[in-house]
């Protein structure tokens, strides 16, 4: 009896249609946060540092009204606040194109500026 019960049932689960498509992709790509997370940490590190250098936001990205001077919360060593005005999420410092994506590009890609004639 529990033979055909057993049979039953794959032949139940065989029956259903499946929808949605395969988790394969997915996990792969979750695959190196387990794998490497060592080096995604060292480098999310390094762009905290890179990123603590900038000089202090003012104003909201968001809406351009002065925030608080002081932070609401800190993770991963980045302080974060709240714009009183729209309740947009500003890190406490700006992001400045000649300094902070030129040196974040060492990082990230490994992208080295060329040596100097």
């Amino acid at each position: 009896m529990n033979k055909n019960r057993t049979e039953q049932n794959r032949t139940e689960q065989d029956s259903y249609k499946r929808y949605g498509k395969s988790s394969a992709a997915l996990l792969n790509l979750k695959t190196s946060f387990f794998e490497k997370n060592e080096l995604h940490l060292k480098k999310q590190r390094q762009i905290a540092s890179i990123y603590k250098k900038q000089k202090k936001r003012i104003s909201c990205k968001n809406c351009n009204v002065k925030i608080n001077a002081t932070h609401d919360f800190i993770k991963n060593g980045i302080e974060y606040t709240l714009c009183e005005n729209c309740n947009h999420l500003n890190g406490v410092y700006e992001i400045g194109w000649k300094t902070f994506w030129f040196q974040l590009r060492w990082v990230v890609l490994g992208i080295r500026p060329p040596n100097p004639l």
